[in-house]
C-alpha cells in the first residue's frame, strides 16, 4: 500500500516549511510592529499636527490584526503645559480585507478614557487654529477622490471635553460621554454588528442621556434611531462660530425629527430620514446685521446618505424670507 502522492515526504517538508515561514513572519510582525508604529506616530504624527505626539506602548497581534495604542497623548500649544488630547486605550480590530482593498476595513474600534482640552479664544479664533491651517486645502487645488473605509461597532468610553471660554472667563464641561456606531462606511464589506447606536453625557452637572430607539438587528441587518430636538435654541452658541466666514449667524431655533437608519443589505448605507425645521433665523455680515431673516425653513428629507454624498429632498419650504441687497459703484453686489 503506497501513501498518497501529497503526503509525499517532498510535500511534508513543503508543508513544514510554509508553516515556519508563516509563523516566522508572525514572530517577526509581532516584534516589531510596535516598536515601528510607537516611533512614527511620534515622528509623522507630530510632524503634520505641529504639535507633540507621543505614545506610551503599542501592542500588535498580526494573527488576529489587532493593534491596541495606550497612552497617546497630543501636545498643547507652546504656552499651555497640558496636552490638547489624551487617550488612554485606543483599540483597532482589523481585518485582512484592508490589504487586499487598500482601504481600512475594522470589525471593532474602542476609544477609552478620551481627553479633549479646547480653548475659545474670542472674536471666533480657537487654540487650535494652528493644527487646522495644516489641513486647509490650497484654493486652487482640484477636489480628490474621496477615502474608502468600513469602520463597524465604533465604541467610545469615558470623554471628557473641557471648553474654556476665555473671551468671558467661563468653562464648558462634557463628562461621562458615551457614544455607540453601528458602523461607518461606504465599502460594501459586511461585518457582524454588535452594538446599537447610542449617545449620552453630562454637559455642566444636567445629564443628557440620547439612547436610540432600535429594532434590532435581523436578517435585515437594519436598526434605526431616531434624533428629536424641540425648540434648541442656538443663540447661546453662536459666539463660538469660527471667525473667517464671510457671514454670521445672529439667531435660529431648531425642530427637529429624524430617523438614521444603519443598513447593511442590499448594500452598506447610514441612511437619514425624517423632516427639521429653522426659525426666527437672522443672518449678517460686516456691513448688514439682518442681510437675510427668516421666519421659518422646513425641509423634509426622503433619502440623505451623508456617507455616499447622495441627498433626496422631499420638500423645502420658505417662510417670510427678507433678503436685504445692495450693489456698490464697482457693480458688487452684497
Amino acid at each position: 500500500m503506497h501513501a498518497p502522492h501529497w503526503w509525499q515526504p517532498t510535500w511534508n517538508r513543503r508543508i513544514a516549511i510554509a508553516l515556519a515561514v508563516w509563523v516566522g513572519i508572525w514572530l517577526l510582525a509581532w516584534g516589531l510592529v510596535p516598536p515601528l508604529a510607537k516611533y512614527l506616530i511620534g515622528r509623522q504624527a507630530s510632524e503634520a499636527l505641529g504639535r507633540t505626539v507621543s505614545v506610551e506602548a503599542v501592542d500588535f497581534r498580526p494573527w488576529s490584526l489587532e493593534l491596541t495604542l495606550h497612552g497617546l497623548k497630543v501636545g498643547g500649544a507652546k504656552d499651555v503645559a497640558e496636552p490638547q488630547l489624551s487617550v488612554r486605550r485606543i483599540y483597532l480590530d482589523a481585518e485582512l480585507q484592508s490589504l487586499f482593498r487598500l482601504a481600512p476595513v475594522v470589525d471593532a474600534i474602542q476609544i477609552e478614557e478620551p481627553v479633549v482640552r479646547l480653548a475659545h479664544l474670542g472674536g471666533g479664533r480657537y487654540d487650535i487654529d494652528d493644527v487646522l491651517a495644516r489641513f486647509k486645502p490650497a484654493a486652487d487645488s482640484a477636489p480628490g477622490e474621496p477615502a474608502h473605509f468600513a469602520l463597524y461597532n465604533v465604541v467610545v468610553q469615558a470623554a471628557q471635553l473641557d471648553f474654556a471660554d476665555r473671551a468671558v472667563g467661563r468653562t464648558h464641561l462634557i463628562r461621562d460621554l458615551s457614544l455607540n456606531l453601528p458602523f461607518l462606511s461606504n465599502l460594501d464589506a459586511l461585518r457582524e454588528v454588535k452594538v446599537a447606536p447610542a449617545l449620552a453625557f453630562t454637559l455642566n452637572g444636567s445629564r443628557f442621556d440620547t439612547r436610540a430607539e432600535t429594532t434590532p438587528f435581523a436578517q435585515t441587518r437594519k436598526t434605526d434611531a431616531t434624533i428629536r430636538l424641540a425648540g434648541l435654541d442656538l443663540k447661546p452658541y453662536l459666539g463660538y462660530v469660527p471667525a473667517g466666514l464671510p457671514w454670521r449667524l445672529h439667531s435660529a431655533v431648531v425642530d427637529a425629527d429624524l430617523q438614521v437608519a444603519f443598513e447593511q443589505r442590499p448594500q452598506v448605507a447610514v441612511r437619514v430620514r425624517g423632516s427639521a425645521s429653522v426659525r426666527d433665523v437672522r443672518v449678517g455680515d460686516a456691513q448688514e446685521p439682518e442681510l437675510l431673516t427668516l421666519e421659518r425653513v422646513q425641509v423634509k428629507v426622503r433619502d440623505l446618505q451623508p456617507l455616499a454624498g447622495r441627498v433626496h429632498l422631499e420638500e423645502v419650504a420658505l417662510a417670510g424670507p427678507r433678503l436685504k441687497a445692495a450693489r456698490d459703484r464697482a457693480g458688487r453686489i452684497n
